[in-house]
């Protein structure tokens, strides 16, 4: 008994050492990249820098406290002064507005990093889950040539009249009798041709573990693993549920939440209280002022007056104020681009999105099965020597082609309704359920 409970550890911890990782869950490693993505943590202390400078700028003015002591053959004195530098009223109030919206627009911007990062991360587990489906597809389908190779081989070996040769399981089926003895014409020609197919197949199975290797690595990155955590696990593909959008709906929900939007805005509404700082500084700058002053012999004296700082070089602020009012000018524009390009960027993904869905869901719930169908039929033609190998080959490539094209469109459904989230600058469903 100890043997066998030994024996039984032993083959779990080699699948456990040789196996695929286990399945890893999109919603977790969403979660994982929120708290954990470098790009994700870049952004968001950038946000907290430029908000750091609100108050900073925002300051009414500085205060300059100066003491001095005067000595003279008929006098010595001990002076005390404060000055304050104020700009010109509202210049403060206006770089406070600029820096607050500033900040509001790196805030924006940390937000549109991290919907770009939680988007690529849906990408790269749609990616991984094609090359795990396509990749076992490719397996099986080598695996079926082999099995008929055999069969054939041995038919050669053994021949009999008529002409016929092995043949493959279907994709979800065993082997069945495809070993009973069967006419035979050139059953070598077709062992030789079903080995050449089997062959095939190494070169997708390569390039698909390749291809999981990648979106492993990808995965990797955005989340800021280590490298002895680089394995990410086996995707499964995600339900493809329909996307019942309405597109104008979504656009009025990105006119709103887009954070590319909401920052160009921002920055827009930024240069323009730039532009009002910078023409409130062509006027003087007011430098209140306070002087107390003691006589060693007897005696105090105060002064209490105003200072009026008035630039020389007046070209100098009038280019600096010129300079941001084209700056308000671009700033406005982009954001007006801005908002066109969003418009257009939801409904193409809206139209990608839907075009991807359909392909998918027709090959998963028509086309597949319909070939596994065939194969399936044209294997117990097969058998019974009623037809030959070409027409069982040409069945198990379809159907390969079809499950290949069937991940495909399933990829490039979860792509796009990433960049749709993306774009849109929250969920679909929270969309929906407004």
């Amino acid at each position: 008994m100890t043997r066998i409970v030994l024996s039984l550890l032993t083959l779990g911890a080699v699948a456990a050492a040789s196996g695929d990782p286990a399945p890893v869950r999109l919603d977790a490693l969403l979660a994982e990249a929120r708290d954990a993505s470098p790009m994700i943590r870049a952004a968001r202390a950038e946000a907290d820098a430029a908000a750091a400078r609100v108050a900073g700028a925002s300051s009414p003015g500085e205060v300059m406290v100066e003491g001095a002591r005067t000595e003279s053959p008929a006098m010595r004195s001990t002076m005390l002064g404060a000055r304050l530098d104020l700009p010109f009223p509202g210049s403060s109030i206006l770089a406070g507005r600029a820096a607050s919206l500033a900040a509001r627009a790196a805030a924006e911007r940390a937000r549109a990093v991290e919907l770009d990062v939680l988007a690529r991360i849906r990408t790269a587990y749609y990616r991984l889950a094609r090359a795990a489906g396509t990749l076992a597809a490719a397996e099986q389908a080598r695996d079926f040539f082999r099995q008929a190779a055999a069969v054939a081989k041995a038919r050669a070996v053994t021949p009999a009249r008529g002409r016929t040769s092995g043949a493959p399981a279907g994709p979800s089926t065993g082997m069945g009798g495809m070993g009973a003895s069967a006419p035979s014409g050139d059953a070598t020609a077709d062992y030789l041709l079903l080995e050449a197919e089997a062959a095939r197949m190494n070169p997708m199975v390569v390039m698909q573990a390749n291809e999981r290797t990648v979106a492993e690595a990808e995965l990797a990155e955005l989340l800021g693993r280590p490298r002895d955590r680089s394995r990410i696990g086996t995707a499964v593909l995600p339900d493809l549920p329909e996307p019942s959008i309405d597109p104008d709906r979504l656009v009025d929900r990105a006119l709103a939440r887009s954070p590319e939007l909401l920052a160009a805005r921002s920055d827009a509404a930024a240069a323009g209280a730039e532009a009002g700082q910078m023409a409130i500084m062509m006027l003087p700058m007011v430098s209140p002022f306070y002087q107390a002053e003691r006589f060693e012999m007897g005696g105090t004296g105060r002064t209490i007056g105003v200072a009026l700082s008035y630039p020389i070089w007046f070209w100098k602020p009038a280019a600096a104020w010129r300079e941001a009012v084209a700056m308000r000018t671009a700033k406005r524009a982009d954001a007006a681009a801005r908002e066109a390009e969003v418009t257009r960027m939801v409904r193409e993904e809206v139209s990608e999105t839907r075009a991807h869905w359909s392909a998918a869901v027709e090959y998963r719930d028509a086309v597949v099965p319909l070939l596994d169908q065939a194969v399936r039929s044209a294997r117990g033609s097969y058998e019974a020597g009623r037809t030959d190998v070409l027409r069982l080959l040409a069945g198990m490539q379809q159907w390969l082609s079809a499950t290949t094209d069937y991940y495909d469109e399933a990829y490039q459904y979860g792509e796009h309704r990433a960049a749709l989230e993306r774009t849109v600058g929250e969920p679909i469903e929270e969309v929906r359920s407004r």
